[in-house]
């Protein structure tokens, strides 16, 4: 069993599927587990009731491309709880359009949200990051397969994969590691709805394990990588698909 007590960890948009699940299994295996959010307060506060007393979450309404607001919540988490042993950053938008008719702040909301939102909060936990943490950013599959109504997207989540590998470059030094999780086709209310529809149903068939991925499936590797476990493990991109890309 992974054991992370004493240990810190923060969560960005951890209040919905693999965030939530994400920040329940992080709890569940004993870090203290601070989540960031920007919608829904219902949500967040069904992740930090019953749940979040008995495991000890904290939600903070936060807009990851707020780089002062993060940064004060950073420093905030430090001095209150400690260092953080453990980044997610699951934060992510899509707005699925053609390629000819994506527009320009469909494009900008994507990739500020997907990209630069990763790469800002990287940069500023730097100094509030323990010696051997590990940084767990949340790719898709779409970053290996494209995606004719969702080009934007799989481009922000390829550009947080080279971000995945520059970053377990540079914080190497200090032991840092840092991976992706990259989720295939999941289950959602709507594909739930949907399965029996003919084309979801050929999704399913596309996949050599033959299901959707659930929330669990993704967050218990992003637990594996947040733990000693995966030690010499940096710089990697670890597909949740179910065999859908090989």
């Amino acid at each position: 069993m992974i054991d992370l007590s004493g240990k810190v960890a923060l969560v960005t948009g951890g209040n919905h599927g693999i965030g939530r699940a994400i920040s329940l299994a992080l709890a569940e295996a004993g870090a203290k587990v601070v989540f960031f959010y920007l919608r829904d307060d219902k949500s967040a506060d069904e992740v930090t009731g019953k749940l979040g007393l008995k495991y000890g979450i904290v939600g903070l309404k936060c807009d990851v491309r707020d780089v002062g607001r993060v940064a004060v919540f950073l420093r905030d988490i430090s001095q209150m709880f400690g260092k953080l042993s453990v980044l997610v950053n699951n934060a992510g938008v899509n707005f699925t359009n053609e390629l000819d008719k994506v527009t320009e702040p469909e494009w900008s909301g994507v990739m500020s949200t997907n990209l630069y939102a990763p790469f800002a909060v990287i940069q500023t936990a730097i100094s509030h990051l323990n010696d051997g943490a590990s940084i767990v950013n949340v790719s898709s599959v779409s970053a290996a397969l494209g995606g004719p109504v969702s080009v934007h997207y799989a481009a922000s989540k390829a550009g947080l994969e080279a971000l995945t590998r520059g970053a377990a470059k540079f914080l190497a030094h200090r032991n840092i590691r840092v991976n992706a999780v990259a989720p295939g086709y999941m289950e959602s209310p709507m594909t739930s709805e949907g399965v029996r529809r003919p084309r979801v149903q050929a999704e399913i068939d596309r996949i050599p394990l033959a299901r959707l991925g659930t929330a669990e499936d993704v967050a218990g590797v992003a637990l594996w990588l947040a733990s000693d476990l995966s030690r010499y493990v940096t710089g990697q991109v670890i597909r949740v698909d179910g065999g859908l890309v090989m």
